[in-house]
């Protein structure tokens, strides 16, 4: 890893004291640099519905560069299930900073605040688990196709799930 960053191993060990806090750095990195891309990507800011802002998001998942960085989010992901004690703080992370977007286009979309954390809930659990049925196969044509049927089933307008759209 020195190597690849062009520094040596002193000065890894100087800022780092060991391998999970090297790696925890590394994932507060690839994090913090999802949220800004969440933040100020043209494409998810013009996104008009939840719907769209999904899909971008997909598209942007889907990337390779993307996708190494997702299976390292979902390795830590299981480490800190087994050691919440070191990695407790970034697991609450990588769950609620992604759901609060989604959560807050479905809220503009005219979802009640309670359904609309449930279906973000929902919704970013069904794109992590594509993500790594994705990793494990590389069948990205069928996972594509199971992500857009997933969107057009759970955010199909039906009064059970979503209100009607508010009235100004």
């Amino acid at each position: 890893m020195a190597q690849a960053l062009g520094v040596t191993h002193a000065t890894l060990i100087r800022h780092f004291n060991s391998k999970p806090e090297l790696l925890t750095g590394v994932v507060e990195h690839l994090r913090a640099q999802l949220l800004l891309q969440l933040e100020t990507d043209e494409d998810l800011r013009a996104a008009g519905s939840a719907d769209e802002l999904l899909r971008v998001l997909w598209r942007r998942f889907s990337d390779p560069i993307e996708q190494r960085q997702f299976l390292l989010l979902a390795e830590i992901y299981g480490h800190g299930v087994r050691d919440r004690g070191r990695y407790g703080d970034l697991l609450g992370s990588i769950v609620h900073d992604f759901i609060a977007p989604i959560e807050q286009r479905l809220i503009q979309d005219g979802w009640r605040p309670a359904r609309a954390r449930a279906m973000a809930t929902t919704l970013l659990a069904q794109i992590r688990g594509l993500q790594l049925d994705f990793a494990a196969t590389g069948d990205r044509d069928r996972v594509n196709e199971a992500f857009t049927l997933m969107l057009d089933a759970l955010l199909a307008p039906s009064t059970s799930t979503k209100p009607r759209p508010r009235t100004q």
